[in-house]
């Protein structure tokens, strides 16, 4: 395998090419279409007498959800799940707006009143969806020294070590520790 960047060429056994939200043309070329859909994610002023609180998962019964994450540092951290905003990755909007801010602060004051105060800063995301929701840790099927890795629709970074295991295991040609079987590539 050779990967070539713009300061040097890289050759290897194995690749695995795990590019997040950059994962949708090489898939799309393999039939699999990804979605790539920008999330928001927010930070309130956290008052200090507020008792602690649990995550909250507030959802919309329509696959959209924002989670709200108890104060730490003096913030209370909310960050949507689902937002039907896609677009090309590099056409993503990065910038946070009032519109964004607006519905959080709302969720904000009927799930913990009075606990959050102003909205401090906020931060655009990427999630990758497939079509069946799973990740995708699979071999290339035309190139089997290339594993395939999309798990960034929202849930990758809480299976991080499951995921780096699986992958190792592709890549090195060993029994993974579980089975793969839902997160294969379902090719058209």
């Amino acid at each position: 395998v050779v990967v070539t960047t713009a300061r040097e060429e890289l050759r290897g056994d194995r690749l695995i090419l795990s590019t997040g939200a950059w994962m949708q043309p090489e898939l799309a070329a393999l039939g699999v279409p990804l979605v790539v859909e920008r999330q928001t994610m927010h930070w309130f002023d956290a008052r200090q007498d507020a008792p602690r609180r649990p995550v909250l998962i507030v959802g919309d019964g329509q696959d959209h959800a924002t989670v709200i994450f108890p104060a730490r540092n003096g913030l209370v951290k909310a960050a949507s799940h689902g937002s039907n905003d896609t677009a090309a990755p590099d056409d993503i909007e990065r910038s946070v707006t009032l519109e964004d801010v607006t519905p959080v602060a709302r969720l904000l004051d009927r799930w913990i009143p009075g606990d959050a105060g102003a909205h401090r800063r906020g931060a655009t995301c990427l999630y990758t969806r497939t079509p069946s929701g799973h990740f995708i840790l699979d071999r290339h099927p035309a190139y089997p020294q290339v594993v395939l890795a999309s798990p960034c629709n929202g849930f990758g970074f809480k299976f991080a070590s499951a995921v780096g295991e699986g992958l190792a295991a592709l890549a090195l040609d060993a029994a993974p520790p579980i089975s793969l079987a839902p997160w294969r590539l379902r090719l058209p």
